[in-house]
């Protein structure tokens, strides 16, 4: 089974094009996963994931609607402890390839340069915190049982959580792959597509969404940009997978792209 991402800044283009993908694509041979977009996802076999996923996808829609750094941390995160069981719970022996816009080994990396010094959640949050400690206590076990090894006893608690990647990622600054790997028992996708453009073009083409994240700002972008292209030469030195840019500005290269897959779908 060939695994496929394609990522990107926010207003790369990433999730129309995989919706574009889906519609034209056999969903029983080929998936595609709108990770850490969790809000259709049900599985019948599995209600404890299905439960998680409604919860990560809530608390990604407050966290936007409260530009809450840290609670918008904790979805990301969460959807990527998640993926692993995710695409397995959607796949079967008559999938021959999955295609998804986000991955542990590649975009948590990424993130964490930005977000890790912005973890721990402030003292206005605490009583949101513990609200969600109490109220969804199976969905943060679930969630969080691939590290439990690393949060011990209290592996159900937001706070322990966040303050674990805090550690981590900013006091430590593990945000090297290999750390990153540690944390995922995943393996990195046959191919990569990182779909890119101008930060300034990239922030012009969110400027009409009614939320914007944390991170929406063309400074930051560009801080994203370096070290998405970084981390994809790095691999590329390796030869671990294919790697491929594509210039998001340039409308008939991603269109291309997107016939390209939709042919080899159908082959």
């Amino acid at each position: 089974m060939k695994t496929i991402l394609i990522t990107g800044i926010d207003g790369s283009g990433k999730s129309t094009f995989l919706t574009k993908l889906s519609d034209n694509l056999d969903s029983e041979r080929t998936v595609v996963a709108h990770l850490p977009h969790t809000k259709e996802l049900y599985f019948s076999e599995n209600l404890k994931l299905t439960s998680a996923c409604k919860f990560v996808f809530e608390l990604s829609k407050q966290a936007d609607i409260q530009n809450n750094t840290s609670l918008k941390t904790l979805a990301l995160f969460s959807s990527m402890l998640l993926f692993d069981r995710v695409i397995s719970a959607q796949t079967s022996d008559k999938t021959t390839c999955v295609f998804f816009e986000r991955h542990p080994l590649i975009d948590i990396g990424v993130y964490a340069t930005f977000y890790a010094s912005k973890l721990l959640p402030k003292e206005s949050d605490l009583e949101k915190v513990q609200y969600i400690n109490t109220q969804y206590k199976a969905e943060l076990r679930c969630i969080f049982e691939p590290i439990s090894k690393y949060l011990g006893n209290e592996s159900g608690r937001i706070e322990h959580f966040l303050n674990f990647l805090h550690e981590r990622f900013h006091t430590q600054g593990r945000t090297d792959s290999q750390s990153i790997a540690e944390l995922f028992a995943t393996p990195l996708p046959d191919e990569i597509y990182f779909l890119r453009a101008r930060p300034e073009i990239l922030f012009n083409r969110i400027a009409s969404r009614n939320f914007r994240e944390p991170h929406e700002s063309v400074q930051v972008f560009e801080k994203l940009d370096l070290a998405y292209m970084q981390l994809l030469n790095d691999l590329s030195k390796k030869n671990i997978c294919k790697i491929q840019i594509i210039n998001t500005e340039d409308l008939t290269e991603i269109e291309s792209l997107l016939q390209k897959f939709i042919s080899d779908a159908q082959k």
